[in-house]
């Protein structure tokens, strides 16, 4: 039981989060806006870091999921 419900917490914070991350790749680089930009650079390593650590606790629970 507790790894269903792992699995479905880990899978709705992922998917949010790699989206996010795609988003804010695509500000870094592609915002006319200087301070968009800035703000996408210095957040990214956060995001992605974040997103580490879930793929870590995933991993842990043995839960399949794309890399």
């Amino acid at each position: 039981m507790f790894l269903a419900i792992s699995n479905q917490k880990i899978t709705k914070f992922r998917i949010p989060t790699k989206k996010t991350i795609a988003l804010f790749e695509h500000a870094a680089s592609a915002s006319p806006d200087p301070q968009i930009k800035a703000f996408a650079v210095k957040t990214l390593p956060i995001l992605k870091h974040h997103y580490m650590e879930i793929q870590k606790v995933g991993d842990k629970l043995q839960i399949a999921y794309d890399k």
